[in-house]
């Protein structure tokens, strides 16, 4: 749950693929939430996936092209979020 809401963290997850925080803290989705809630959400869970991603790969021997491609896409969508 989002901090003194009863918003499930996933229904921001879900959303964030097909819409930017403003459309998500909008009224059509989440109107009790304001944009930067939205977006302290998807940075704590992209850096949460980068992390995941990396520790995988200091276990891993041959490490697959698609990690860091991932990885690279994480970190585009976190430097988005902190430059709206």
């Amino acid at each position: 749950m989002v901090k003194e809401t009863r918003i499930p963290v996933q229904g921001i997850l879900d959303n964030a693929e097909d819409c930017t925080p403003e459309e998500i803290a909008g009224p059509g989705i989440f109107p009790s939430l304001s944009g930067e809630q939205v977006r302290r959400v998807l940075r704590f869970a992209y850096q949460a996936q980068i992390d995941a991603i990396y520790e995988q790969r200091r276990s891993c021997f041959l490490w697959p092209r698609d990690y860091e491609l991932e990885g690279v896409i994480l970190r585009h969508k976190l430097a988005a979020l902190d430059n709206d």
